[in-house]
């Protein structure tokens, strides 16, 4: 009997590719968005929606200037801001540390 690799359970490359689709959709609906926007009056966390779009859904909460974000270290950094917590990935970390008066 010959059975070609990677052909086991009659998917192959396929189901690779079905699983990865339906992980992603999983991931997608367990996880809310948030975005703290600075602004020179303080900071406003919003809420996105989970599935797309551009706009945001909610305020969360609005801080007065000069609140800190938090030390941001290694790929997906743990914080916590408004009693929410937060994990910044890294490439957002330089932004995030931005002194307050610094903006725009």
């Amino acid at each position: 009997m010959l059975v070609a690799a990677g052909a086991s359970g009659g998917f192959g490359a396929l189901g690779g590719v079905l699983g990865a689709l339906v992980g992603a959709v999983v991931a997608a609906a367990l996880t809310t968005r948030r975005v703290v926007l600075a602004t020179d009056r303080g900071l406003v966390l919003l809420e996105y929606g989970r599935f797309g779009g551009v706009k945001p859904t909610k305020v969360i909460a609005r801080l007065p200037q000069g609140t800190a974000i938090g030390t941001l270290s290694g790929t997906w950094a743990r914080t916590d801001l408004a009693g929410e917590r937060l994990w910044v990935h890294k490439k957002w970390h330089e932004d995030a540390a931005v002194p307050a008066g610094r903006l725009g």
